[in-house]
């Protein structure tokens, strides 16, 4: 449940950023492995949006690809299935230079891109 506090300060950013201008849309990265559910963020941005000139505004959320990368040569490769599974499994197999030490560098993301005001 921490999509409220997560949608709380994405509308206080809109806000401050809108300037006093009716907001329209507004677009967010978001990766499978963020742990949020989109339904879920438009639902408290209703809720928390009333009243406000980010009433009515348009969510539109923009994917993220899961992404490993070598600590040792640099090498990223992305991942197909994002499940926990696949991605441990990911890591756990190495790169192609022999390295065992990878991180997932991308995927995890929740961030606002832009407003369209």
């Amino acid at each position: 449940m921490h999509e409220g506090p997560a949608t709380r300060e994405m509308l206080e950013l809109v806000l401050a950023h809108a300037g006093g201008r009716r907001v329209r849309v507004i677009r967010l990265r978001l990766g499978p492995l963020a742990g949020m559910v989109p339904e879920c963020v438009e639902l408290y941005f209703e809720q928390m949006s009333k009243g406000t000139v980010a009433e009515g505004a348009t969510l539109v959320f923009e994917p993220e690809a899961v992404e490993v990368t070598c600590r040792g040569c640099g090498e990223r490769r992305g991942i197909d299935d994002a499940s926990r599974t696949h991605v441990m499994e990911a890591l756990a197999a190495g790169c192609t230079c022999g390295a065992a030490d990878l991180s997932v560098t991308a995927g995890a993301a929740f961030y606002l891109t832009s407003i369209e005001v």
